[in-house]
């Protein structure tokens, strides 16, 4: 009896301890509500669960999802990595800071949305047929259906009940806020000169891309990331896909489609995190990411021959040409004529909205629809392989109208000198 008794009085303390371990946590709302903090302050990073569709959650010295240690910089559920916070009582009080109101007023939804997909696990249903506002429905992460989620809670209807959202969680709104100002400035980065960069890179042995097949690099992009693949056409017989990819039809080539195992490799170069994590996970030694040799709108050089009569000889003067120069206009006839862009009429603010959508009823605002040329312009700006190609797409055009011009000028002195001959005939004949 004695036992007995001390057996309900070790249940009746658990239960205790339970209850309160669960009050704290209703007090702290869910684990995805402090993952924006997580995430941007302290870098914390995820992996796909193995054949599931949840995720893993790892500290910043987490190498990868297999050598992590479950409990200490590996979590396997939201629950685990919650009351690991709640245990350090420094990214406890990070964590449960209050933040002050962010002004989302300077950011549209398709800024936000992009964001909240790739980082938040965010996704977006078809609205109901007998919707006729709305083509789309939002949804957070713990939503799994559209007839499952709850409206204003984890199912958003409208663009601006998504805004209103984000913007009444001080953490979300914060973590957004700063990726967007990160992807405003990565792309305006201008790049070293040769020498300084040989001086800096001094001493360091760089990332052999060449050292690694394209299976080992899909393996792990299906198995920790996963990515899929998809039946392509005569030149590539399959297309690479992220998760986020919605299908072959409505993917966006260069941001989460990607028609060839090169342009899979060359995405990865072109994003340091998953460089980086990948340097890891295949265990390559004494490695540094290699910055990619990509083009930049700001490395653009255009370089115009002017002719000078000066001791007989002529000057090359270079002119750089930036994003403040570049418009929508010089981008715009390039991404319709060779990625196959379109345009759709518009509102009253915006006349016409621009995409690779088929139509502009299934179009994803900031994915492959946009409803101004400023979105337009910052897309580009923010994926590395299109910018690449605008930058070399100006350069030619720029070239040739260099090449046009100087042959103009050329057939002007000719024509010059012709008047100059006849001129001189009639003042004979005279």
């Amino acid at each position: 009896s004695q036992e007995e008794e001390i057996l309900s009085q070790e249940e009746e303390i658990l239960s205790q301890e339970e209850e309160i371990l669960s009050q704290g946590e209703e007090d702290w709302g869910s684990f995805l509500e402090i993952y924006p903090t997580l995430r941007v302050q302290f870098q914390w990073k995820r992996f796909r669960a193995n054949e599931t569709n949840s995720w893993y959650y790892a500290t910043a010295d987490c190498p990868n999802k297999t050598q992590g240690i479950e409990g200490v910089n590996l979590f396997k559920t939201e629950k685990a990595a919650m009351r690991y916070v709640q245990s350090k009582p420094q990214l406890a009080a990070a964590c449960q800071e209050p933040k002050g109101k962010i002004d989302l007023n300077r950011v549209a939804f398709g800024d936000i949305y992009p964001i909240l997909r790739q980082e938040f696990q965010w996704k977006h249903f078809a609205a109901s047929g007998g919707d006729l506002v709305s083509s789309w429905y939002y949804a957070t992460a713990d939503c799994q259906k559209r007839n499952q989620g709850i409206e204003g809670v984890n199912l958003f209807k409208t663009e601006e009940a998504v805004m209103r959202y984000v913007q009444s969680k001080p953490q979300l709104a914060a973590a957004c806020m700063f990726m967007i100002q990160q992807r405003i400035s990565e792309p305006r980065k201008k790049k070293t000169s040769k020498k300084k960069k040989k001086k800096t890179n001094k001493g360091i042995k760089q990332m052999r891309w060449e050292d690694v097949s394209f299976n080992d690099v899909y393996s792990i992009l299906k198995r920790e990331y996963g990515w899929k693949h998809l039946p392509g056409d005569l030149s590539n017989p399959w297309y690479y896909a992220s998760p986020d990819c919605p299908g072959k039809g409505k993917g966006v080539e260069g941001v989460n489609l990607f028609k060839s195992e090169d342009a899979v490799v060359s995405y990865l170069k072109s994003n340091p995190t998953l460089a980086s994590e990948f340097a890891e996970i295949l265990n390559i030694k004494d490695v540094k990411i290699v910055e990619t040799k990509k083009k930049k709108v700001d490395n653009i050089r255009i370089k115009k021959k002017e002719k000078e009569i000066v001791d007989s000889s002529e000057s090359e003067q270079e002119h750089s040409k930036t994003w403040d120069t570049v418009s929508f206009r010089d981008i715009y006839p390039i991404l319709r004529e060779q990625h196959g862009w379109k345009y759709f009429n518009g509102d009253l603010a915006n006349p016409w909205y621009y995409g690779t959508c088929a139509k502009k009823s299934e179009g994803v605002e900031g994915v492959n629809f946009f409803k101004s040329e400023d979105a337009v312009l910052r897309f580009v700006q923010s994926n590395p392989e299109l910018s690449s190609a605008i930058s070399d797409a100006l350069g030619k055009s720029s070239d040739e109208s260099d090449a046009n011009s100087e042959a103009e000028s050329m057939a002007a002195e000719s024509e010059a000198e012709s008047n100059v001959v006849d001129q001189k005939k009639q003042n004979m004949v005279i």
